[in-house]
């Protein structure tokens, strides 16, 4: 494996090491205010950020993987950028200002209003981290990203902590968001080493702005497609069926999300750096596919397989009714990974208008979706996370070959082998707990589940060579890793 590929993969491996501590953080954070607040409380706060959080997508506008992917980024290219995106963080904290009192119309929800302006600060923070974030991860200096992540996050807990036991309700959940937005500004800003120079008009960003609009377009359609189902549920159904929902989906997607990032960061940094080669691409796009899809997903089956005993253990007794809901997200959440490598493609070749269009695509599959459900109830609108990735995930990668002339047969067909492995491990899992008698013991039940579903991989690994090749490649691979790790 080349010395590229190894940084890039170690550059993943750290990087996902940091996202565990930093996944503890946030799960510890989870199961503790979980049991001190209320669905209500999470529901007031799912409503907000379900239609501010577009403002996460705005601030970017694309332009922190224009200058990861970009072969040569200059400082001051690198300064104008962090003028830009902190022009547009604070601009969208202006704007969800003013959209409070809309927000108090909509929901009917007076407390709206106040959440609303306070979370609105987040964004001038989180616009002026991003090219110092960008340039870290451009760098593949991964170690102190995870520092300033961990450590942001765990200061953050420990104030929303005191605040929910003293009996700020909701208050608690706004004040981590905010802080944490400024801690980590404070920490990736002095992790990154530079100060942004005056902006300089003579040095225009304009090819970075083109390679990040259709990328802005891109996560504007991704998230309206993803977060339409929460503004339904908070105005047909209410705060506490919100909250519920809300939590189910960040048990799976939080976790989910801090194991994707440094990967997906990382192998975008990787392929950019070998775009123009066919072949180096391909062949590392499909080792980075399989180092991502294997954990992850037989991750995000697990959670399915053993939902039902974890989530009255993880959330207390009073959110047992949501195990249903964190199967399906768990489920939904694994089958929405199997197209990651075109998307990375995409990226790699600077084809952000194409990618821009696919997304055109998924959102209207979604949003079609979502509000065909919404009659049938909370849990039909949850099922679109099954139902909408099966659909696009062969036809992703069918456009992505039409695209970039290249053969993404084979990508496609690692991806089948991993739901399949995934799938056949989930579906033993569940058998075993339908046709047993357990005794009504969760530990117990858990127990078994587990073993089953490590037992059912194993035995495909064993007899079948595929999954037996697949399995020498990634432990090649991280041997690659830790040896050069270790000079």
């Amino acid at each position: 494996m080349s010395s590229l590929g190894v940084k890039g993969a170690r550059g993943a491996l750290i990087g996902t090491f940091g996202q565990f501590i930093k996944l503890g953080v946030n799960i510890a954070s989870l199961v503790v205010l979980a049991r001190l607040l209320s669905p209500h409380d999470y529901g007031l706060i799912a409503m907000v950020t379900a239609v501010i959080g577009v403002a996460e997508i705005i601030r970017d506008m694309g332009l922190s993987a224009a200058s990861i992917q970009a072969k040569h980024l200059t400082s001051i290219e690198r300064s104008n950028l962090w003028w830009a995106n902190t022009a547009i963080g604070l601009f969208c904290a202006l704007g969800t200002a003013i959209l409070a009192p809309v927000l108090v119309a909509f929901y009917n929800e007076p407390a709206v209003l106040y959440i609303t302006l306070a979370l609105s600060t987040t964004f001038l923070f989180n616009g002026a981290t991003t090219q110092f974030r960008a340039s870290l991860v451009r760098e593949l200096r991964v170690k102190p990203i995870a520092y300033s992540d961990i450590s942001a996050s765990l200061i953050a807990f420990f104030v929303a902590l005191y605040c929910a036991l003293t009996g700020a309700g909701y208050w608690a959940l706004v004040l981590q968001q905010i802080l944490g937005a400024c801690l980590s500004f404070v920490f990736i800003a002095f992790s990154a080493g530079w100060c942004p120079q005056a902006y300089n008009s003579s040095v225009s960003i304009k090819p970075y702005l083109k390679y990040g609009l259709p990328l802005f377009g891109s996560g504007v359609l991704t998230y309206a497609a993803s977060n339409l189902d929460v503004t339904l549920i908070g105005r047909f159904y209410g705060t506490t069926l919100l909250g519920q929902y809300n939590r189910a989906m960040q048990l799976i997607r939080m976790p989910m999300n801090q194991i994707r990032s440094p990967l997906g960061s990382m192998a975008l940094s990787t392929l950019s750096k070998v775009q123009d080669d066919n072949q180096r691409l391909v062949e590392f796009a499909g080792k980075a596919q399989l180092i991502f899809l294997y954990p992850i997903t037989l991750l995000g089956m697990y959670a399915a397989a053993t939902a039902a005993e974890t989530v009255p253990f993880v959330l207390g007794s009073r959110w047992a009714e949501i195990a249903p809901l964190v199967a399906i997200f768990a489920i939904g959440d694994s089958i929405s990974n199997l197209s990651s490598a075109g998307g990375w493609l995409y990226l790699a070749k600077g084809r952000s208008g194409t990618l821009f269009k696919y997304t055109l695509l998924s959102a209207l599959v979604r949003i079609t979706l979502f509000v065909f459900m919404v009659p049938f109830g909370f849990m039909a609108i949850a099922s679109v996370y099954i139902i909408a990735p099966m659909i696009l995930w062969p036809i992703s990668f069918y456009i992505c070959a039409r695209t970039t002339r290249i053969n993404t047969l084979p990508l496609f067909l690692t991806s089948l082998r991993v739901i399949i492995l995934a799938g056949f491990a989930l579906g033993a899992s569940w058998s075993a707990k339908s046709f047993f008698d357990f005794r009504g013991s969760p530990l117990l039940t858990l127990t078994i589940t587990s073993l089953i579903y490590i037992a059912i991989p194993l035995l495909l690994l064993m007899v079948i060579p595929r999954y037996r090749k697949d399995f020498m490649v990634c432990l090649k691979t991280l041997k690659s890793i830790l040896g050069r790790s270790k000079q």
